[in-house]
């Protein structure tokens, strides 16, 4: 078990976002100390937490990482949607700079 400050130091988060993420369910410590309130988490959540990252790096809210945590949306399934955004994004771009083109 790693306290909230060593968790954050592994997954290169502030203390303020683990409590954050915590507050909005996203990402819950495996225990708190009753007594004192402190947050400790298990090494197998570095994972959810690199997961949750990736997706906010991604351009996703914290409502839509929360949806794809719940609905467990696999890697493969977050590429395909990915790249067909991506070059949904591409095909908009080139339509605006061809239309600025011609006039």
């Amino acid at each position: 078990m790693f306290s909230i400050g060593e968790f954050a130091r592994h997954g290169r988060v502030s203390v303020r976002m683990l409590r954050h993420y915590d507050a909005i369910g996203l990402l819950r410590p495996a225990c708190v100390d009753p007594a004192s309130g402190y947050r400790f988490y298990q090494a197998g959540q570095l994972a959810d937490l690199n997961r949750v990252i990736a997706l906010k790096d991604l351009g996703f809210t914290l409502q839509q990482v929360q949806a794809i945590l719940a609905e467990k949306v696999s890697a493969a399934e977050l590429r395909g949607g990915y790249r067909t955004a991506a070059a949904s994004l591409h095909e908009r771009r080139m339509r605006r700079c061809l239309e600025h083109r011609r006039s």
